[in-house]
């Protein structure tokens, strides 16, 4: 599964875009995450979901991290990704 992401809440500045990326390597997850302008954090990331959810479970778990709302979208696979980076 694919999904588009966009994080609000304490989510820049707190060291979620690197605790994401090393946790979605871990797992063997691909895509992609990014700030934004806004203070959000936007992500695609791509793999099972059962290991998505863990990761967005983990996430919210954090207490330098504070999630106040996720919009969450899927989108289609992308069969040629290789690997997970921050932009």
């Amino acid at each position: 599964m694919r999904f588009h992401i966009i994080f609000s809440g304490r989510v820049q500045r707190v060291g979620f875009r690197l605790e994401i990326e090393q946790l979605a390597l871990r797992l063997k997850l691909t895509g992609w995450i990014k700030n934004l302008e806004d203070g959000n954090v936007e992500m695609e990331i791509q793999g099972m979901k059962n290991k998505i959810d863990f990761l967005l479970e983990f996430m919210n778990s954090l207490r330098r991290i504070k999630i106040n709302h996720m919009q969450k979208d899927i989108r289609s696979v992308l069969n040629q990704e290789q690997e997970f980076k921050i932009i």
